[in-house]
């Protein structure tokens, strides 16, 4: 594997499209990993429609391990879960949208970490910066496989998370695909890394 891969980075995973926030930003030129998170969906946002949140724009969702055989894959449509990751992992920063509702009742009432599954990012990096970026996107395979489950142990049990998920049918069996994909990666010693590619 090589040197670096998994350790955090401070500068935007897309910096095509992300505004510094703040003046330390601003006068180093970086954002901290929250700041990546937001940038990431807010490539994703314009080829969502918000209402329906039908994907206006083929969106590839990709899911590496480091492992040397091929994992399981997804067993259906990932468009449930594109929409997770894109209007959960903005919720902090104000999203109105009900998958932003079931990323924060998750996250504040019921205390799961969805840190891990909102770590993803641009598959197609532009230049050096980019492909470090991109290399900071590996994570452990287990935090992913637990958040995975707990966030589905809530949404099949919790009645206001079945209400405002229920547009989406496919999101808890794409994030048990994900869910198994990072278990089998944890039982190989290997990590994972997510990210989406649009196609031109």
């Amino acid at each position: 594997m090589p040197a670096g891969r998994g350790r955090s980075q401070v500068r935007c995973i897309d910096r095509r499209l992300s505004t510094p926030r703040c003046g330390q930003c601003r006068e180093v030129g970086a954002l901290p990993a929250a700041a990546r998170r937001i940038s990431a969906a807010s490539r994703l946002r314009p080829f969502i429609d918000h209402r329906s949140s039908v994907i206006l724009r083929s969106v590839e969702l990709i899911v590496e391990t480091t492992a040397a055989e091929p994992h399981p894959g997804f067993t259906g449509p990932t468009g449930d879960l594109l929409a997770f990751l894109t209007f959960g992992a903005s919720e902090r920063y104000g999203a109105m949208h009900p998958l932003s509702g079931v990323a924060n009742l998750l996250r504040r009432r019921h205390g799961v970490n969805l840190l891990p599954i909102f770590h993803f990012g641009d598959a197609v990096p532009e230049d050096e910066e980019d492909e470090r970026n991109l290399d900071a996107l590996w994570q452990d395979a287990a935090p992913l496989a637990e958040s995975c489950a707990a966030a589905i142990e809530r949404l099949r049990a919790e009645p206001r998370l079945q209400q405002l998920s229920a547009g989406f049918p496919e999101l808890i069996p794409r994030l048990d695909d994900l869910r198994r994909i990072a278990e089998w990666a944890a039982e190989r010693g290997a990590r994972v890394r997510i990210t989406y590619r649009l196609e031109v």
